[in-house]
């Protein structure tokens, strides 16, 4: 009985030391589980940051141009509203002078300046009044419509898993755990 109970000591011993070398590649394979989904993250968080980067310069890019034209037709406005107002200064003043001459002064007066108020008036009368046009009715930018599925795919493609998992166990006893054995597992790093 000694030497039989000696005999399958030894082959548990066997068996302890299998399943000590089980436990160390199963720790090994979970660091590598863990490893591999940590690079996996980060590879999701660097495209994430490489796509916020180029989103937000093609928003500047858009809003630079949108600008410049506006501030091209700021400036055109201005020049227009300036030829405006000294058009006005200019005809108003001639207006003016003529109603003074006429209202105030005497017959000798409008006779002598009568000619050059004339001509002041002619003149402002017969040039053509400032225009300008510009469209402001449709809009410079237009949103695009966002297909998420185009958006999602600039992130990246998530494969389906292929890798391979095979675990077998027999259960001796319900007070043991499954035993290990078989075990292929591979994370491409």
């Amino acid at each position: 009985m000694k030497k039989t109970l000696q005999n399958k000591n030894d082959k548990c011993s066997d068996k302890l030391r299998r399943m000590n070398d089980s436990k160390a590649m199963a720790d090994e394979l979970d660091r590598k589980v863990n490893d591999a989904e940590r690079k996996e993250i980060k590879s999701v968080d660097e495209q994430h940051l490489l796509l916020k980067k180029v989103l937000e310069e093609e928003v500047a890019n858009v809003k630079g141009r949108i600008q410049n034209v506006y501030h091209d037709l700021r400036q055109q406005t201005k020049v227009f509203k300036t030829c405006v107002e000294e058009e006005f200064v200019t005809c108003y003043n001639a207006q003016e002078t003529v109603q003074e001459i006429t209202g105030q002064g005497t017959d000798i007066d409008i006779i002598r300046n009568g000619p050059n108020l004339e001509q002041l008036l002619s003149a402002s009368i017969s040039k053509t009044d400032p225009t300008y046009t510009t469209c402001l009715r449709n809009k410079l930018f237009s949103p695009s419509p966002i297909d998420a599925r185009k958006l999602i795919h600039l992130i990246g493609i998530i494969k389906e898993y292929t890798g391979a998992v095979s675990i077998t166990s027999r259960k001796k006893s319900s007070q043991f755990p499954p035993l290990l054995t078989n075990v292929v597992f591979v994370v491409e790093t």
